[in-house]
């Protein structure tokens, strides 16, 4: 499956006014962010050492956090997570790296924006074609019957004209 890689740059000590992310209701394990902290535009490096975390809020008020990784070049790489794009509207969302002497660092909010999916499930039972696969399957499944009984009958007449 292709994963999608948004680069962005977070601020640490003013607002973020960067677009909203904009994602697709019900994604899985398609949607990352490769975050920059900075403060003022200048790069803070995250150390390879620190354990990062994107922490998020939906429209519904129920908060969770997720793992994410450090990167060789001082970044981080988070997920945007199936619980964080399973209801369309806005989530509310900060990135955290803490070090191993407890130090942390987070940034300031940002917006994730999800569309909402066009068909809110996998059912493709009134799919025009349904009934076309139905059939096909049937058939394939009544061949298969019919292979399996027409060998198991030659068999059964071989053993006979053996004995």
């Amino acid at each position: 499956m292709a994963q999608i890689i948004k680069e962005i740059s977070l601020e640490v000590s003013k607002p973020n006014l960067i677009q909203a992310i904009v994602a697709k209701q019900y994604d899985k394990n398609s949607r990352f962010l490769k975050v920059t902290f900075v403060d003022e535009k200048e790069k803070i490096n995250i150390p390879s050492t620190a354990t990062v975390t994107i922490n998020a809020k939906r429209k519904d008020g129920t908060k969770k956090t997720f793992a994410g990784e450090t990167n060789s070049d001082g970044t981080a790489t988070v997920p945007l997570t199936y619980w964080m794009l399973e209801l369309d509207g806005t989530v509310h969302c900060d990135v955290s790296a803490i070090d191993t002497d407890g130090s942390k660092l987070t940034t300031t909010k940002f917006v994730l924006e999800v569309e909402k999916a066009s068909n809110d499930s996998d059912d493709i039972t009134e799919d025009e074609n349904y009934d076309v696969l139905v059939k096909l399957i049937e058939e394939v499944n009544a061949t298969k019957s019919n292979v399996a009984n027409a060998i198991k009958g030659s068999v059964s007449g071989s053993a006979i004209q053996l004995n």
